[in-house]
């Protein structure tokens, strides 16, 4: 059953972890921090990341950091090749032709084991999920409720008066109420300013009746800040700012994608929305996995599932915790994605192993929800929501899975004091806890 090769993949994901991203693995390489890149190749090889294994092909031919191996070194190119990078197979065949004629044979087997492993064609059916039919999701104007609770737009005044900026990320749920809202990106927002953004954004409330589940954010921003006001008081952010644009304007991959999220984000660069989507998508076919990512959540609002998935999963694959939480989060779901259960869990595991908070709270709801006992995992969830207690504990739906954790590792007593705390919460939120109740009734 596949439901044993996705664990045999989690097993071998989850024992070292380590934070893993294709730029980081890099850098390590080019400051000859080899033993590190390595590391993180090979980590990203085994999601099927075709760079990174051409990178080791390099390593083992030149014995950057290894022992120089000419047989390793054909069977990472040739498994680069597997992966979907073309050019690999070129300095595949340079590399054979180097090798001893006796050797050929050992050589070809060791890449057809590789493959067998991490090859393109053994990998995608465990980590990239099919798409639902027929789903389309509801525009953020059809769920908003005429009162002052709404909360719509993308530009708000913070209560400082220098420039700073927030995006946040939330789920409506069927009540109409703002669900589980995370920090996406913060620009030099300070704490007080970030959790008063937090606070707003939990309180406001959509039309009730909506099918429920899907996320949208928002943008918090000093809205009267001027670029004139940020070069007096904020010199050096100023020039930064000058600086980006400058690289961005010369298709710098990574210059755009900042300067590009920087005009969504703060309104004093006076730029149009579509020089955002426009750098944003030209640094996103370029490879830069942040921006794969942000061009994705545009592609689902789109309605354009299938392209939001081959972004999503390119910059999982090289190693981006956000596409990877937002990856399983959204197979959990199936909403969009078929749901799977077990490709989820293996998505969100890597998220958190890449440091994603966010991702710590919905494994561990996965964790406890699975309708798969052999995924279930109660004891991991509490080590997951005790690692995120302290930014999370105010949030209903942590105490709530605390009190689904506890009740399924025997602790009643507890589970009924976190079930309690998590109805409360809920009902100062305007939450509709139905099932919360009746879960405690039968306690």
């Amino acid at each position: 059953m596949k439901i044993y090769r996705y664990i045999a993949l989690l097993t071998a994901f989850c024992f070292n972890p380590c934070h893993a991203h294709i730029q980081d693995a890099k850098a390590n390489y080019v400051k000859k921090n080899y033993a590190e890149a390595k590391k993180e190749f090979d980590y990203l090889k085994q999601i099927g990341n075709a760079e990174a294994s051409l990178q080791l092909g390099g390593m083992y031919f030149r014995g950057d950091g290894v022992t120089a191996d000419l047989t390793k070194a054909f069977a990472m190119y040739m498994l680069a090749y597997a992966q979907g990078h073309e050019e690999a197979k070129q300095y595949a065949v340079g590399v054979l032709k180097k090798l001893p004629e006796e050797q050929h044979a050992s050589a070809k087997e060791l890449a057809a084991t590789y493959v067998s492993k991490w090859g393109k064609d053994m990998l995608l059916p465990f980590i990239k999920p099919s798409l639902t039919e027929h789903y389309k999701q509801e525009p953020r104007q059809q769920l908003m409720a005429a009162s002052k609770k709404v909360v719509f737009g993308s530009r708000y005044a913070t209560r400082t008066s220098h420039v700073s900026s927030a995006v946040l990320d939330y789920q409506i749920a069927p009540d109409g109420s703002v669900r589980d809202v995370e920090v996406v990106h913060n620009y030099l927002m300070d704490s007080k300013s970030l959790n008063w953004a937090i606070k707003e954004t939990a309180e406001k409330h959509y039309t009730a009746g909506g099918s429920g589940g899907q996320y949208a954010r928002n943008t918090w921003a000093q809205k009267d800040t001027t670029m004139s006001y940020i070069e007096s008081t904020e010199p050096e952010i100023f020039n930064t700012i000058k600086k980006l644009k400058k690289q961005a304007k010369q298709d710098e991959p990574y210059a755009m994608y900042e300067y590009g999220m920087l005009v969504m984000a703060i309104p004093a660069l006076d730029e149009s929305r579509d020089i955002y989507l426009d750098y944003i998508k030209k640094a996103a076919e370029k490879g830069v996995p942040e921006a794969q990512t942000e061009q994705s959540e545009q592609l689902i609002q789109k309605g354009l599932y299938a392209k939001a998935l081959d972004q999503l999963l390119s910059a999982a694959q090289a190693g981006h915790s956000r596409a990877q939480y937002l990856l399983g989060r959204n197979i959990y779901q199936g909403l969009w994605l078929q749901k799977n259960e077990p490709m989820a869990v293996f998505w969100l595991t890597q998220a958190v192993r890449n440091e994603n908070l966010g991702a710590r709270r919905y494994l561990a709801k996965a964790l406890v929800s699975s309708e798969n006992k052999e995924l279930r995992n109660p004891q991991k969830a509490l080590e997951l929501l005790e690692e995120i207690k302290q930014d999370d504990s105010m949030n209903p739906n942590w105490h709530y899975l605390q009190a689904l954790a506890l009740q399924q590792t025997s602790q009643r007593e507890d589970a009924k004091k976190s079930l309690t705390r998590a109805i409360s919460m809920a009902k100062e939120h305007e939450w509709l806890v139905t099932e919360w109740d009746n879960l405690a009734a039968s306690m």
